[in-house]
């Protein structure tokens, strides 16, 4: 029992790396920007701008 008593368990991170087979996963940075740039737009140039709903998303 001495030896179960001395383990100590460590924690394991696992970051799974870029899979060019998977192109749509993990989108939130490419979402976030377009939401940002859209409501950038909308400040800049007001709701009736029609380029600012390219970026939009219906």
């Amino acid at each position: 029992m001495a030896d179960d008593e001395d383990r100590v368990t460590m924690p394991f991170k696992f970051v799974t790396g870029f899979d060019a087979r998977f192109p749509n996963q993990n989108q939130t940075k490419h979402c976030w920007q377009n939401y940002v740039d859209y409501h950038k737009c909308i400040l800049a140039k007001g709701e009736d701008f029609k380029p600012c709903r390219q970026v939009h998303a219906p």
